[in-house]
């Protein structure tokens, strides 16, 4: 009952948490990566028309630098590129599912962890059978790295990736419990003062 209550309590606070710096910049731009992935389209968020389209050379890259008043951190990924796989585990490795989805990579999906961004979501929790629903979000890097390579030679460097609202950090290993740190941290602090009290 205490676990399920601090779990409960932790996502609350969580929702209050300052977004990371790679989420929204000032602009509201985001950049779209084409289906030929040989080019971006600058975009406002949440709308599909390009404010312009900047082909992954120098000098298309030095364009783009110069139409972003802000560059985003953000890489949206063209329709196709973001792989899903549900995964059932033991409800006991709730603790630390990322570390272990990072640990069995190769044996739920054909990759290995540090062949993909990847990042997951809890589906359900089956308290009856012992059994934790998660859904694997995964995108092969290979594609990718070329892509990445000139975006950080020109200075841009995006944080994340992004398809449809799904949301892959391009930190090796993501973990939920890394990104609930903070909020944990803020549910001890007031339990301690609600328990002073």
């Amino acid at each position: 009952m205490l676990n399920e209550f601090l779990s409960w309590w932790a996502q609350q606070l969580l929702a209050f948490v300052p977004a990371r710096r790679d989420a929204a910049r000032a602009d509201g731009t985001v950049l779209a990566l084409t289906p030929g992935l040989d080019a971006v389209e600058l975009v406002l968020r949440g709308q599909d028309a390009p404010l312009g389209r900047f082909p992954l050379t120098q000098p298309g890259l030095a364009a783009l630098r110069t139409a972003a008043r802000t560059l985003p951190a953000g890489l949206r990924l063209p329709p196709g590129m973001l792989l899903e796989q549900d995964v059932v585990l033991p409800l006991a490795a709730e603790r630390d599912a990322g570390r272990v989805l990072g640990y069995e990579m190769d044996r739920l999906t054909p990759f290995r962890a540090d062949q993909v961004f990847w990042a997951w979501r809890l589906l359900r929790r089956d308290r009856g059978r012992g059994q934790l629903h998660l859904r694997l979000l995964l995108v092969p890097r290979a594609p990718l790295l070329p892509v990445l390579q000139a975006l950080a030679a020109s200075g841009v460097r995006p944080a994340v990736l992004r398809s449809g609202d799904a949301v892959l950090p391009l930190d090796p290993a993501p973990t939920r419990a890394r990104r609930l740190l903070p909020a944990l941290a803020v549910a001890c602090a007031l339990l301690a003062i609600a328990a002073i009290a």
